[in-house]
């Protein structure tokens, strides 16, 4: 939902975090989860690391809101949905997020998200497309998990195919983001 993008960043800086430049990261320099290669396409020109360890947290929502939370329609989910669909935008690409989100909601995984994927998640129970949507497309997350340290624990317990039951996703998502916000879902 459109006002849930300022909840839903704090959540992801919360685990994005500052400035690292850690080998194993194939994202190279970084801060507040913004990747040296992201900064340069946002700006329209290359950047140093001292560019990227200057990034303010305002360019760096600019950047979210633009790149990730509008590309994947967040603003048109549910509550805990919209959270979901943007880390994982976030994490692994808009593209990847899509189609994720498409297949959960059973319509042609295209990676773009129209009319016809929108429809589809109106007509959807929330908690069920969050079963769906936290499912296996996730394995893929494993040797990042295990190379980079400070992940976040649901990327380790999704590539271990822990239960992602509807009901507790759900909660989890809602209340993770959502659930001290003016605008929650009574």
């Amino acid at each position: 939902m459109q006002q849930n993008f300022e909840t839903a960043l704090a959540h992801v800086l919360k685990y994005e975090g500052g400035y690292s430049d850690h080998p194993s990261d194939p994202g190279g320099a970084t801060n507040r989860g913004i990747t040296k290669a992201v900064l340069e396409a946002y700006r329209g020109h290359s950047v140093s690391k001292a560019d990227v360890r200057a990034l303010s947290r305002g360019e760096a929502a600019a950047i979210y809101r633009s790149r990730y939370w509008d590309a994947a329609k967040c603003d048109r989910l549910p509550d805990g949905l919209d959270l979901a669909v943007f880390d994982c935008a976030v994490n692994q690409g808009i593209g990847r997020a899509s189609r994720f989100l498409q297949q959960a909601a059973q319509v042609t995984a295209d990676g773009k998200i129209g009319p016809k994927t929108l429809a589809a998640v109106a007509a959807s129970p929330p908690e069920a497309l969050l079963v769906e949507f936290h499912g296996p497309p996730h394995e893929q997350l494993r040797p990042l998990a295990e190379a980079v340290q400070g992940v976040r624990p649901w990327m380790v317990a999704a590539a271990d195919g822990h239960p992602h039951d509807g009901a507790r996703a759900f909660r989890r998502a809602r209340r993770a983001c959502f659930f001290h916000s003016p605008h929650r879902m009574r």
